[in-house]
């Protein structure tokens, strides 16, 4: 019998920018938040009225930087808070 241990979420804060540098507002990061969580290993992505994101995946299904890529599709950066 094989026991599958639960999904320990990596914990990360990021800044949301538009690729220009200047900061998103709070309509745009909740959009960004809500094209995070489709994305296979995003276990949960929230965004402040700042920019600010708060970010929860499983680092075996997933890296940082795969998640910044996608991001970068959607003409957005990131950066670690």
């Amino acid at each position: 019998m094989n026991v599958s241990s639960p999904v320990r979420a990596t914990r990360v804060l990021l800044n949301v920018l538009f690729e220009n540098g200047q900061p998103v507002d709070a309509a745009v990061g909740t959009k960004a938040a809500a094209y995070l969580r489709r994305q296979p290993g995003v276990i949960r992505a929230e965004s402040s009225t700042s920019g600010n994101m708060e970010l929860h995946y499983d680092a075996e299904q997933v890296t940082l930087v795969e998640l910044g890529r996608v991001l970068r599709q959607a003409n957005l950066r990131v950066g670690i808070v």
